[in-house]
């Protein structure tokens, strides 16, 4: 597997990962680009980093999570890049990386490897799916998970009736 300055160093920055999508993509995450912005507090915050850090995201120029995540990404790095340094991967030129990029055990995309500044791993992030939380729940606790479970959608399906009816509740 190849070494974090080896991954950072090929990774590409946001304009020239952006450059690597078809025309369509392009609009796409530009479109996104353009309407995320940071409200003063936001920013305010951002720059008050006192410590440098990489982030090196893996991504798909593909895939509509990303569309929908990576210009807010982009632009959190935009308020402090003196002390954000800011990549992009395409997941699908990595694949070696798969398997450490899991999140709950499914590929996802985008997944957000936060480094110090001088190399060393500090955190992941990505998404997680619903079913995989309730994969996980199920797994650790049981069958306690699918009562909860099934009197929750019977208590859901009871608030969205055209009644409104509502004789009996979540402790039955």
């Amino acid at each position: 597997m190849p070494s974090f300055s080896d991954q950072f160093s090929s990774a590409l920055r946001y304009e020239r990962y952006l450059a690597v999508g078809t025309e369509e993509q392009q609009r796409r995450w530009k479109q996104v680009y353009n309407i995320a912005h940071l409200d003063p507090t936001q920013q305010q915050l951002i720059a008050g980093f006192q410590r440098e850090m990489k982030i090196l995201v893996h991504s798909g120029i593909w895939c509509g999570d990303c569309v929908e995540q990576c210009p807010f990404i982009q632009r959190i790095a935009e308020a402090n890049p003196a002390k954000i340094d800011l990549r992009f991967l395409e997941r699908e030129m990595n694949a070696e990386l798969s398997e450490d990029l899991r999140i709950n055990g499914g590929s996802r995309v985008p997944v957000l490897r936060f480094y110090s500044e001088d190399g060393p791993w500090c955190a992941t992030s990505g998404d997680r799916t619903l079913n995989r939380y309730r994969a996980l729940a199920l797994k650790r606790l049981g069958q306690a998970v699918r009562r909860a479970s099934f009197r929750w959608r019977r208590v859901k399906r009871k608030l969205h009736s055209p009644t409104g009816s509502t004789k009996w509740n979540v402790c039955n």
